[in-house]
């Protein structure tokens, strides 16, 4: 019998601190109220409140290395812009279990 596997498409690949921002951002709006996490299903793991926190840290840190583009500062970003990617990336391995097991998407 074939193996059918659903992946989730995250789009990580070359994105920007500022892009990832907004992707991060859309998430959570489209999480937010989405009848598929509702209750009694199991919350997103991470959080909305976690994945929008990481959003507001990368964007505070992209906005100090526009403003002075020193080395601790691209340092700050980078290191936001990575968290940042791996909670999207965390959140894609939850919604992607939801989905094999009724073969729908988030």
């Amino acid at each position: 019998m074939k193996k059918v596997w659903y992946i989730i498409k995250l789009g990580l690949g070359r994105v920007t601190p500022t892009a990832l921002v907004e992707k991060g951002r859309n998430h959570v709006t489209m999480l937010t109220g989405n009848p598929a996490f509702l209750a009694p299903n199991p919350t997103p793991e991470p959080s909305l409140v976690a994945l929008t926190d990481a959003c507001n840290a990368l964007d505070a840190a992209n906005q100090a290395y526009a403003f002075n583009k020193g080395k601790l500062e691209k340092e700050a970003r980078d290191l936001a812009y990575e968290n940042l990617k791996v909670i999207i990336r965390d959140l894609g391995a939850t919604c992607s279990s939801p989905a094999r097991a009724r073969r729908t998407s988030c």
